[in-house]
């Protein structure tokens, strides 16, 4: 019996059935500590509509600047499972899923031999850019998928001279335009620079004809979204350079460490940028590796000249392919070119324990927007309602943290009608780049509305002071993610 399960499972299956339970484990352990965030909720409340009322919505009164194709099956699924705010875990189970189907294909199609699947299961379960990303309640991972296997068919379209190829990949980009758009657009970008150069002029107009026709009616929604979003983000010479450069450099370092700063692990960040680039340009693939360059110059281009709301390293998960592509070639590299892999890889597993453990105590992150910590919401909303006996929270729009806190954790005491008499509690979430003159304006039209007066303020960050303060020094951040508890009095 052993013998058999030998010869019909290879030597990677094992690690990879350890890695699939511990992925589970801790990425479900994680979800625990940690309320959605804002675009998390934006998927639970799409995928909570009536199906026809979403569609409707989505293509005939105002489309979300995500394509829809994601929030169908968060849609389905939730018509399938009931999902509610207390049993939304079960929306992180499709994305885990979609990394894990990566993993498995990358393992299939671009590993060669058990020391290199081995070395990047070990990595890459552990690894935190991809604990943070891969259990969202987004598209991310979906999407990357699509690109692992559309990069494989256009390999074997354009070196194998397989057909078949071609039409899996019009296949795959024509779901992947539904699903993601700056994935889609960086892909399509460095493949028509490919296929330039190859001179594939036939295949270039029918690959454009055919996406065209797919990409017409998100086109037309969208055009409104995409004027209002194209803004110049720096207006300097001096800050559009600054951002470029952090656009090009950090993502090597967030690959490895994720979204982990500290005074402590400073001296780290320099010399992993350097291993970074070096793995890269030592690697064999030099097909992967225009491809890995490419996604990461036209999204440091990118957000450098069209975004402005964030830093520019702060949107790497619009790079989650690159990421794959990376640890391919890091994984190749260690089975190949090191030695000592084996400490090499330890200490790469020590890192990322450390950070591991950072992110389960709330600590330390360069974008904390991703981590709103529900059991320092809980407590506070306790230690609050021992001052309020009647406290209430009130739920004034459904698409914000605010809203789905008292949904989740307390229902029994969400309300609606705020024009009864008593103490009512409002989480207010500011986004980067607001300040207290926009809280100052929050307030005073509640008060106004409702005939509210504040009885209570009180605000707090969810990040490291120190590490704060050495990011704002750095230049590495705008104005961070604070909560207020806001308690009024209707008299």
């Amino acid at each position: 019996m052993v013998s058999l399960l030998k010869h019909r499972f290879p030597r990677f299956i094992k690690p990879g059935l350890i890695y699939l339970g511990i992925v589970f484990f801790v990425y479900l352990l994680l979800d625990k500590r940690f309320i959605f965030w804002g675009d998390e909720l934006w998927s639970y409340f799409y995928a909570a509509k009536p199906f026809f009322r979403f569609l409707n919505e989505y293509f005939f009164v105002r489309a979300d600047n995500h394509p829809p194709l994601y929030y169908i099956l968060l849609s389905i699924i939730h018509k399938i499972f009931q999902v509610t705010p207390q049993s939304d875990i079960i929306f992180r189970i499709p994305s885990i899923l979609f990394f894990l189907l990566t993993v498995w294909f990358i393992n299939v199609k671009f590993l060669k031999n058990t020391t290199e699947r081995a070395i990047f299961l070990v990595l890459i379960t552990f690894a935190p850019y991809f604990i943070l990303y891969s259990r969202m309640v987004r598209y991310y991972t979906m999407a990357a998928l699509l690109l692992i296997i559309a990069y494989y068919y256009l390999r074997l379209w354009l070196d194998n001279k397989e057909r078949s190829g071609r039409s899996m990949l019009i296949l795959l980009l024509a779901l992947l335009v539904w699903t993601d758009y700056p994935g889609f657009l960086y892909f399509m970008a460095v493949m028509s620079v490919e296929l330039l150069l190859k001179k594939r002029w036939k295949d270039i107009g029918l690959i454009y004809g055919v996406l065209l026709i797919v990409a017409l009616p998100l086109a037309i929604i969208n055009m409104p979204d995409v004027a209002l979003h194209a803004q110049l983000g720096y207006q300097t010479y001096a800050g559009l350079m600054k951002q470029f450069i952090l656009g090009i450099c950090f993502p090597f370092y967030y690959f490895l460490i994720g979204d982990y700063f500290e005074l402590k692990t400073f001296f780290l960040l320099i010399p992993l940028i350097f291993y970074g680039i070096y793995v890269v340009v030592r690697s064999r693939d030099k097909t992967m590796i225009c491809y890995f360059l490419g996604f990461i110059l036209i999204n440091a281009f990118f957000l450098t000249f069209m975004i402005k709301r964030y830093p520019v390293f702060s949107y790497a998960r619009f790079i989650l392919f690159a990421c794959f592509l990376f640890y391919i070639m890091l994984s190749r590299h260690l089975a190949e070119k090191i030695k000592n892999r084996f400490w090499v890889v330890l200490l790469v597993l020590g890192i990322n324990v450390v950070v591991i453990t950072n992110y389960l105590g709330f600590r330390n992150f360069i974008n904390p927007v991703y981590f709103i910590p529900a059991d320092q919401l809980k407590n506070g909303f306790l230690l609050l309602q021992k001052k309020y006996p009647d406290l209430k929270i009130m739920k004034p729009e459904p698409y914000k943290e605010e809203s789905y806190f008292g949904d989740k954790y307390f229902p029994g005491l969400v309300e609606a009608d705020l024009n009864k008499q008593g103490y009512y509690l409002l989480l207010k979430s500011m986004r980067l780049g607001e300040n207290l003159t926009d809280l100052n304006r929050y307030l005073t039209e509640y008060e106004s509305k409702y005939q509210f007066k504040v009885e209570y303020l009180s605000g707090f960050d969810n990040i490291n002071i120190r590490s704060k303060a050495i990011l704002f020094r750095l230049h590495f951040m705008k104005i961070p993610y604070k909560y207020y508890w806001i308690v009024y009095k209707k008299s």
